[in-house]
């Protein structure tokens, strides 16, 4: 059976060569990375990290309890990040304001290294896409702090029942 002069098995071929190849550069990408972040947690990078960026995080209007979730959900991926973030949640770290801020910018800028080395592969560019993430979530952010939760538009945020593990029992 031809399709516009091709086989079937030239296409189904074509398409599983392509699939190999995309599933080999990542590879490429994520083992390094993967590396990478073990080396980071060992010599505790992200703790230094932390400390630089801490300033800035406030003028967005995270508090100081938030920035290890963050930061681990914005290096390490959503997965370490909402592991981290509910143990702090589970222990009353964390006020749900804060929840919800470190939500709007994780959802925008999670995994960013991950993401960005894999989209770069497929031909993006990778200081356009990393930067404009960064400054995506940041300005988001600092919006949705300023004018949802500073001027009381989300009044009822407190009273917000996040989970409840009766619940899930």
């Amino acid at each position: 059976m031809l399709f516009l002069d091709t086989s079937i098995i030239e296409i189904l071929k074509e398409g599983f060569l392509g699939a190999l190849l995309n599933i080999w550069k990542m590879v490429y990408i994520i083992i390094p990375l993967m590396i990478m972040l073990e080396i980071a947690k060992y010599y505790n990078w992200v703790y230094k990290i932390i400390k630089f960026i801490q300033p800035l995080l406030k003028k967005i209007g995270f508090e100081d309890n938030v920035v290890v979730p963050l930061l681990i959900g914005v290096i390490f991926g959503l997965l370490y990040g909402s592991g981290v973030m509910i143990d702090s949640v589970e222990e009353g770290e964390i006020s749900k304001k804060d929840i919800t801020l470190v939500l709007v910018f994780l959802v925008i800028c999670h995994s960013i290294f991950e993401d960005t080395f894999l989209f770069s592969s497929l031909g993006v560019n990778f200081f356009v896409l990393f930067f404009a993430r960064i400054v995506g979530a940041v300005l988001i952010t600092y919006f949705f702090s300023r004018v949802f939760i500073k001027k009381n538009k989300l009044k009822d945020l407190e009273n917000i029942k996040i989970f409840n593990h009766e619940d899930s029992i």
